[in-house]
């Protein structure tokens, strides 16, 4: 900007004030930027942005975290499940409850301590525990919006980051074409996320579960708490009561294998791990003897009523002693209704249902959790709209592009992006911390510092003070190209600690560029001195490039290459789920229909197909291809007796990969779709019928 005078303001410009760069880049991508923040997963590498507007600590403020809700006392902290020396013993807890009293209202409150937070149907993060949850013990007293627990956005110094710092080259080659990514292996393992899966089962009425986890001795039907799925993500599995059958499929050994085609199977995710089981069952129903199918379950169940104890016992000592001028926030008088209803404490005679169904004898939630590694076809993004997807994977880390400085690429991107998408933000991003990195590397260089030295501001006391101010003169003149302000604080006093502090702060971490809109310099003349006084490295970079046949050549551009690094965020646009399906599902009218709760994780793999042809996309289908081509398209996807020529003709092909037709349409004819059935059935009631006429093409006048 050329315009000293007009200057934006990070405060009123929203989630834009996160980005350095809105000066810079397009409104579109501006807006796609905007909308990406949005979509953004907790990743397992999440560092604060090395350039930065200085509002990110302020979003960090309200970041889903666990804190206190008033000054509190701490009256008890309830686990829901607890380690005992009994049988009843579960070994992992997913939650505690913390009971506490308000200080200024005498209110008798609660708040949930959990190990995961998940607001999403699919992705979510492990909370990263706080020194104060130390705190959380009977009697001590807390003041408000202490955080317990927060994202691992957050750093213990309150700076906020929501994605990753990726060295990266601009360069054209086939793998970043159409915005493709090229990335090693070893940088996306900076991008791991969490996912947390729900699936919900009955039994007891009708049918029972498998042994799938445990022995002969020691029926398992499910894995427990803290526990991982089995390799083929199959959960738990349930067979149907048949007293015919009963001493061949009930039997110790027939009922550790599932049978795929006549069981009723529950998937979910590979390699999950179980975090949560919740039980909801009518204890009236259950209070019998236990049979050894039950125990399991029935040990989740007991600690849950235990845990309901617990909370009616702290309510029944305070009621006894405050009566009715006892107050409690509307959280823990939920959770008390709770607890009168499930140890049966209740005044009415109380029926367990969900949905307004009755329940069944077991009712079981669990919760898994998944960590993903992005793969080819996930999504990332910029600070400048500058979105990609992952078409390309380095295995060898050694094999990307390094320049003459040992300085080495994670990500390759496209070079002629930035011009066709009007964002050289990024370009600006990347040079910034360019030059960022290589002062750092003077400082180290000049100060001698060696790469195993442990208390790097203790050895800095060792060095001539001469050294010191020669060091920090080199920093200070770096941070006054670049914002004047930041030069201010340590020339005006401001900045109060050693100048070894400050030097050992950048030397174990980085130069973070504080680069707010309002700044004094424009990118042009920061960029223009930089050049002039601070050069970095800039140079060919040499890789290696694979052929298809296996052939590994290495390359050095004749071109200059920059490595820098940008700011990278993970979309929730994952590429993990397969869309194809052999056949889908149909209705009871025969036409292509929906999964439902109960068959929805039937199948380790999703069932429901795509949506591809529409009414718009019929249309095009229409005009720009040869006659009978949409007839056939959506003949061999609503008609069950096509359906069943493809299957039959896939099933006994040779080569099922090579077949010449599978539909023999001289059989087969066109005009058996449900659709077309029912509609013709309707006509025929109502007194009409439809007749086929071929479409003929107008004559065109020349």
């Amino acid at each position: 900007m050329k315009d000293k005078k007009f200057q934006l303001r990070r405060e009123l410009m929203g989630i834009m004030g996160l980005n350095p760069w809105v000066p810079y880049t397009s409104a579109s991508r501006l807006q796609m930027n905007s909308s990406h923040i949005g979509q953004t997963l907790v990743i397992s590498g999440t560092v604060p942005k090395q350039t930065t507007t200085g509002l990110d600590r302020e979003f960090g403020k309200y970041t889903f975290n666990i804190k206190a809700p008033a000054d509190l006392e701490v009256i008890k902290v309830i686990h829901r499940y607890r380690q005992t020396l009994g049988a009843d013993s579960i070994d992992y807890n997913p939650e505690s409850v913390v009971i506490y009293q308000a200080d200024a209202t005498r209110e008798i409150g609660m708040f949930e301590i959990k190990e995961y937070c998940s607001y999403h149907q699919t992705f979510g993060f492990r909370y990263v525990k706080r020194p104060a949850i130390s705190k959380i013990q009977s009697g001590n007293f807390i003041a408000k919006d202490t955080i317990f627990a927060d994202s691992p956005g957050v750093t213990e110094d309150g700076n906020y980051g929501y994605g990753t710092e990726c060295d990266t080259a601009f360069m054209s080659l086939p793998g970043v074409s159409e915005d493709g990514i090229i990335a090693s292996r070893k940088a996306l393992e900076k991008f791991k996320f969490k996912t947390y899966s729900t699936r919900v089962v009955k039994w007891g009425s009708n049918r029972y579960p498998l042994n799938l986890y445990g022995t002969n001795k020691d029926f398992k039907g499910f894995p427990e708490i803290g526990d991982y799925v089995r390799p083929d993500g199959l959960l738990m599995c349930f067979r149907t009561y048949d007293p015919l059958m009963a001493v061949i499929e009930q039997n110790i050994h027939a009922i550790e294998k599932p049978n795929y085609i006549f069981d009723q199977c529950v998937y979910v995710p590979p390699g999950g791990r179980v975090i949560d089981i919740r039980v909801y069952n009518d204890r009236r129903s259950t209070s019998g003897d236990i049979s050894h199918i039950d125990k399991q379950v029935h040990r989740y169940a007991s600690q849950k009523v235990r845990f309901y104890q617990d909370i009616l016992d702290v309510y029944k000592k305070f009621k006894k002693e405050r009566g009715d001028s006892l107050i409690l926030t509307n959280e823990f008088h939920r959770l008390v209704v709770d607890a009168l209803a499930i140890t049966d404490k209740s005044d009415q005679p109380i029926t367990f249902t969900y949905h307004q169904e009755r329940l069944d004898t077991w009712r079981v939630e669990f919760i898994i959790e998944n960590e993903v590694t992005p793969t080819i076809g996930f999504k990332l993004a910029g600070n400048s709209g500058d979105k990609g997807v992952i078409c390309s994977i380095v295995d060898n880390e050694e094999d990307m592009p390094i320049d003459v400085d040992g300085n080495r690429a994670e990500l390759i991107m496209s070079d002629a992006a930035t011009g066709n998408r009007e964002n050289p933000g990024r370009l600006f991003e990347q040079y910034l911390n360019a030059a960022a990195r290589d002062v750092r590397k003077q400082i180290i260089k000049d100060l001698e510092v060696p790469e195993d030295v442990k208390n790097i501001e203790q050895f800095l006391m060792t060095k001539d003070p001469l050294q010191i101010d020669a060091a920090m003169d080199y920093l200070i003149g770096y941070y006054k190209l670049v914002n004047p302000k930041v030069y201010g604080w340590f020339v005006k006093g401001k900045y109060t600690k050693s100048k070894q502090f400050a030097l050992a702060e950048i030397i174990k971490d980085k130069i973070y560029n504080y680069l707010p809109p309002e700044n004094p310099r424009t990118i042009r003349e920061i960029i223009k001195d930089l050049e002039k006084f601070y050069p970095q490295t800039y140079s060919p970079v040499s890789f290696v490039s694979e052929s298809l046949n296996g052939h590994r050549e290495k390359i050095t551009t004749v071109n200059k290459v920059r490595i820098g690094s940008i700011y990278m965020i993970l979309l929730e646009k994952t590429g993990d789920q397969r869309s194809a399906v052999s056949s889908a599902p149909l209705q009871h009218f025969g036409v292509l229909g929906q999964m439902s709760q109960s068959d929805k994780h039937a199948s380790p793999v999703r069932r429901n197909p795509t949506r591809v042809f529409g009414e718009s996309e019929v249309r095009s289908l229409l005009a720009y291809t040869a006659d009978g081509t949409a007839a056939e398209v959506l003949d061999r996807n609503t008609s069950p007796i096509t359906r069943e020529e493809i299957v039959r003709s896939l099933l006994d092909a040779p080569v099922p990969t090579n077949i010449q037709s599978v539909v023999n349409r001289k059989v087969t004819r066109l005009g058996n779709s449900r659709p077309l059935q029912l509609l013709r059935h309707i006509g025929l009631c109502a007194g009409w019928e439809m007749v086929y006429k071929p479409y003929r093409r107008a004559n065109v006048v020349k």
